[in-house]
Parts: structure tokens; C-alpha cells; sequence
């Protein structure tokens, strides 16, 4: 009898648990958990609005049918009786067609696509390959001159989708939106995934991930709360800021993490142990400061500068910028497209200008560069337009591809480049040419190296080869 009624009692519990599937697994009306009567399109399975791909008994978001305004993206989708659980989103742009789809390993824009919910299974949302972010593209087509002579620095990311609203169902364990912020959480790193337009940043988050924020244009809230640890990649680029305090947890900033803002004075915190290249720049700088007591920049001597301060190296300045004389190296893009810069008094410890140091600095007129410098990078001063002296000392040993490409005022009449090393081949003087195969108006070199210079390589890059008079 007692067997009987476990029997009895657990056919209703199953029961009761098929009805509550049942009353769940309806077709989809606005927020409801299940997909139960797609249909095939285009190749895929479809409710009319989301198109997903099944594998390994789960399904992905792989678009959308029209470019949806709103996407609520539901827990699972019924197929055959077989219940997949929607885990991943991979597009949330416009479907076309398979062949599209695969071939663009499935990202699209949706320029219509203004609000988002996530569903509680799904745990991922990426492309079929790393290389195409789900939620930011980069639009910019390069030239083959910038391709072999600028770096894509801070490409021009922006949104596939214009989000202003974003929400996480209750009961995903990946993911949240904590108290309303407007954003994806990754709950177990309290890190900002994407963001919408009107976000908040919960007192909570330690991380700000990357692209997180990026071409949220007018975006207003500010990263300063005190447990923030990290900002990412491009987390806030061409976000419209003007003013910006970050806080006293802040550790790391990421490559370009607040490019294209116009900010006009920066203050590092002393708990900064780490900045990505370019992390600042196109900004309107003339103010930067290190806080004291930080063990790994400064800014010594009120420079407006940030300093690597174990190896004396320079690794960001703005047109106010004075170079303290400790200074050894100026590092890669540290004052690229300075374009009021017009002059730069350079310390006699100067052995290194990296790479893209001075790019496209088009205010300077003469370089008088220090004796002892011995390394110039590679484009160090690509398309600096207003140069017509250019002064190289003996003991310069290396300059890298395109360091001086570009200087247009240095094929006019009277502007030249002076070389104080007897030896042609020590430097290549491709260095010096033009995208449009004009040539430098004149070379000085020492007294006594005339007719090597004459009958090497330089003469191909130059108008005229005369010796200096010293």
C-alpha cells in the first residue's frame, strides 16, 4: 500500500511538472521562456524575428529578421520535442542568408536595434571568430601608405547597434544588470560587458570591459567609484567627455580606453601601474599630473607629461609639455598629431625617440636633435608639414621606415637635412621620401664625404648634396 502511494504521489509530481513546462513552452508573444513552433527560413530555424543555430543540443542567436527594434532573447527553443537552451549570442543584426551569414562568420549591423533582454541560459555572446566584437565594429579603411607607415591606433570604433535599453532575466548565472545600471554584467568578475547609452556604473563594478562604452556619445556617468580596478580597451573612446576623475582604486588603463574625448586636464592616481598605448589620445590635453606616490609613473619637475619612472621614459605629453632633462626615451606615440606643437627642447639625455613618437606634429619648423640620441623609431616624425630643418647628429645609428616620409616644406627651396656622419650606408635614406615621389630640396653633409654621398642611394632622395660648412 505504502509503495502504491509513492507510485501514485510521484506521477503527480511529474504531472504537475509537465504542466508547468507546458504553460511555459508557448509561442513567443513578447517575454515568454520557450520558442515552440519555429519554422525554417533562410536555412535556419525562426519565430519570426530571431533566427538560431542549434548545436550540441543548445542554440545561438545568429540574427534577426528585418532589423528588430526590440530583441528579447528567450531561455530555449522546442524542436521535435527536444528542448535546446538558447546559451550564446552570436549576431544580433540582420539576417539575410546562410552563405552571408558563415561568410561574415555571423556579425551584421542593426541600426535599429534599441533595446535588448537577455535571456537566463544565455552565457556567451561572441562571433564565430574573435576578430568581429559582437556589439562594436570599426569602419575605417585603410590606405596601403597607412597601413605600412601609420599605426591604427584608435580606430573609429562604432556601435553595430545603437542599445539605449539593455536588461538580464533574473536567474542567469553569467550574466546581470544589476539594480537597473542599463548594461551586461559578468557577474562572477562584476565586469561591464556593453553598456547602453543611459548606463549607470554600480557602485559594484570592479572592471569596465572592452569597447564596453564606446561611441556612447554625451555619455555622463563617470568611472569613480572606489572599487573600479580596470578600465579596458577602448572601454570609453568617443564617449564625449570633457571632465573625467578616476578614482583612487584605479589600477589599469586600457589601449585608447578614453581616445577621442576632448579632456583638458588628466590626473593619474597614485594606485596606476599600468597605461595602454594611446590610452588618451585626440584629446585637447594641457594639464596632465601624476599623484604623488604613485610607484610606477610621475611627472616630475610639473612636466605635463607621464613618465615611466624605472626607465626615465616618456610615454604621453600634450602641446604644454616641457621634457625633464632625466628623460632617456620618448616613447612610442607619446606626442602623436601634437599639432600645435611647435618646438621641443630636448634633454641631453635623450638616447631613443620610438616609434610614432612625433607623427603628424605639423607646427614644428626645426629639429636641432641632441647629441648622444642614437635611435630614431620608425614614422618618428611621418607628415610633420611644416618641418624645413632637420639637424642629425654623428651619433645617431639607426632611423626607422618612413621616420621623416611626408615632411612636405622639406622639398621646398631652402630647407634641408643635416647629416654629421662621413658614412652613407649607415643610415638608409629612404626615411626621407614622399608618397608622391618629390624630393628633399637639400642634404649637408660632412666636409670630405661629398662624392660618396653623391654616388650612393642619398642622391635618389634628394635635390642637391652640398658640404656643410662648419
Amino acid at each position: 500500500m505504502l509503495k502504491k502511494a509513492r507510485v501514485v504521489g510521484w506521477s503527480l509530481f511529474l504531472g504537475a511538472v509537465s504542466m508547468m513546462m507546458s504553460s511555459c513552452m508557448k509561442d513567443r508573444g513578447g517575454s515568454e521562456d520557450f520558442i515552440t513552433k519555429p519554422y525554417i527560413k533562410n536555412e535556419y530555424y525562426t519565430d519570426g524575428t530571431l533566427y538560431y543555430d542549434l548545436d550540441h543540443k543548445q542554440a545561438s542567436v545568429i540574427g534577426t529578421d528585418g532589423g528588430a527594434s526590440e530583441i528579447v532573447v528567450p531561455n530555449a527553443i522546442s524542436i521535435n520535442d527536444v528542448i535546446y537552451p538558447i546559451t550564446r549570442m552570436k549576431n544580433l543584426g540582420v539576417f539575410t542568408a546562410k552563405e552571408d551569414y558563415l561568410n561574415n562568420h555571423g556579425v551584421t549591423n542593426n541600426q535599429s536595434l534599441r533595446s535588448l533582454t537577455v535571456g537566463y541560459n544565455v552565457n556567451s555572446f561572441s562571433s564565430d571568430n574573435g576578430e568581429n566584437p559582437l556589439f562594436v565594429r570599426n569602419p575605417e579603411e585603410r590606405t596601403e601608405e597607412e597601413s605600412m607607415y601609420i599605426p591604427q591606433t584608435t580606430p573609429r570604433y562604432v556601435r553595430r547597434y545603437p542599445l539605449e535599453n539593455i536588461n538580464v532575466w533574473t536567474g542567469n548565472t553569467t550574466f546581470d544588470a544589476r539594480e537597473g545600471c542599463n548594461a551586461i554584467v559578468w557577474s562572477n568578475q562584476s565586469k561591464i560587458m556593453i553598456g547602453g547609452f543611459d548606463s549607470s556604473i554600480h557602485s559594484s563594478i570592479k572592471e569596465i570591459g572592452d569597447f564596453a562604452f564606446v561611441n556612447s556619445h554625451n555619455f555622463l556617468a563617470s568611472p569613480s567609484h572606489d572599487n573600479l580596478i580596470r578600465v579596458g580597451e577602448s572601454a570609453f573612446q568617443d564617449c564625449g567627455f570633457v571632465k573625467l576623475q578616476l578614482p583612487s582604486s584605479l589600477e589599469s588603463i586600457g589601449r585608447c580606453a578614453f581616445a577621442n574625448n576632448f579632456l583638458r586636464t588628466l590626473s593619474i592616481p597614485a594606485s596606476v601601474s599600468e597605461i595602454g598605448e594611446f590610452a588618451f589620445f585626440d584629446n585637447m590635453l594641457e594639464t596632465i599630473i601624476v599623484e604623488s606616490g604613485n610607484k610606477t609613473f610621475d611627472s616630475r619637475d610639473n612636466c605635463n607629461a607621464v613618465i615611466l619612472t624605472e626607465t626615465n621614459e616618456l610615454i604621453m605629453g600634450c602641446e604644454k609639455t616641457v621634457i625633464p632633462d632625466n628623460v632617456e626615451i620618448i616613447g612610442k606615440g607619446a606626442f602623436m598629431e601634437c599639432k600645435t606643437m611647435a618646438d621641443v627642447s630636448w634633454p641631453k639625455s635623450l638616447h631613443r625617440i620610438d616609434d610614432y613618437s612625433f607623427l603628424k606634429c605639423e607646427a614644428f619648423n626645426k629639429l636641432d636633435l641632441p647629441e648622444g640620441l642614437d635611435s630614431i623609431g620608425a614614422s618618428a616624425f611621418y607628415g610633420c608639414s611644416g618641418l624645413t630643418i632637420v639637424n642629425i647628429p654623428s651619433t645617431v645609428t639607426y632611423i626607422g621606415k618612413g621616420a621623416f616620409r611626408n615632411c612636405s616644406q622639406l622639398a621646398e627651396y631652402g630647407s634641408y637635412v643635416k647629416l654629421h656622419t662621413a658614412d652613407p650606408s649607415a643610415i638608409d635614406p629612404s626615411v626621407f621620401s614622399f608618397s608622391d615621389d618629390k624630393k628633399v630640396h637639400q642634404l649637408l653633409v660632412p666636409q670630405g664625404s661629398l662624392s660618396l654621398y653623391q654616388n650612393s642611394r642619398w642622391s635618389n632622395y634628394f635635390q642637391e648634396i652640398d658640404e656643410s660648412v662648419e
